[in-house]
């Protein structure tokens, strides 16, 4: 599974974009989280209303979240496994409890689904988009993976700059995803890797892997 996380302004236009389709008959909407009425009930208007209401909790922030899901081509899911892998996704984000829409689209070459959310929390606070990506459990057995947008000199200087004065945006600066096992092949043939704050010289391609439960952790009751 390969995430594309975007932020968008206008929440109608992601909203009308996934309605549209459906209409179309080439998506269909999965799942309605978190809303006032089951997802059968709910109409286009109520789904437009809940997120305006959110974003009037908190009128600083102007952007919202629209979710992309890609599989691969030989995968075959049924409705019920993507309903799930969506769950599992927006929980593992920290986005469990808003409310957010998932649209299956039918109309490529390979299983993909959008999702629309917000990142303002029922009291008006926004959800800090740092931590898209973070992991509840670290016996999940997933490597989070971030790319840097901008690349060169002149956009690592600019990184840094938005980072000084607290203007860093995970979702414009970095693309961000997760896999089990991971191949970095470069022009040349040895390169210098920071491993734990350390440099070292490795070798050309990197081979990372992750293996799920082999990390043994001591931690106190939880009624302790």
């Amino acid at each position: 599974m390969r995430p594309k996380i975007t932020s968008c302004k206008s929440v109608a236009r992601s909203l009308r974009y996934n309605e549209q389709k459906v209409d179309r008959g080439t998506a269909e909407c999965l799942t309605a989280a978190n809303f006032l009425k089951d997802r059968e009930r709910l109409t286009v208007e109520e789904k437009l209303h809940c997120f305006e209401r959110r974003m009037q909790l908190n009128e600083r922030v102007s952007t919202n979240l629209h979710i992309t899901l890609n599989f691969d081509p030989r995968d075959n899911l049924s409705n019920e496994r993507m309903r799930q892998i969506a769950k599992m996704y927006m929980d593992d984000i920290g986005f469990g409890r808003q409310p957010y829409l998932v649209y299956r689209h039918h109309d490529a070459g390979h299983p993909h689904c959008h999702i629309v959310s917000t990142h303002i929390r029922s009291d008006g606070s926004p959800i800090d988009l740092y931590n898209i990506g973070r992991r509840e459990s670290l016996n999940a057995g997933n490597l989070s993976v971030y790319l840097l947008r901008r690349s060169g000199r002149t956009g690592l200087f600019l990184l840094v700059f938005h980072t000084i004065l607290g203007r860093l945006r995970q979702m414009d600066d970095f693309e961000e995803f997760k896999t089990r096992s991971l191949t970095i092949e470069t022009k040349r043939k040895r390169i210098l890797v920071a491993i734990d704050g350390e440099v070292s010289v490795l070798e050309s391609p990197l081979e990372y892997r992750i293996h799920a439960g082999k990390l043994k952790v001591i931690a106190p009751a939880k009624n302790s």
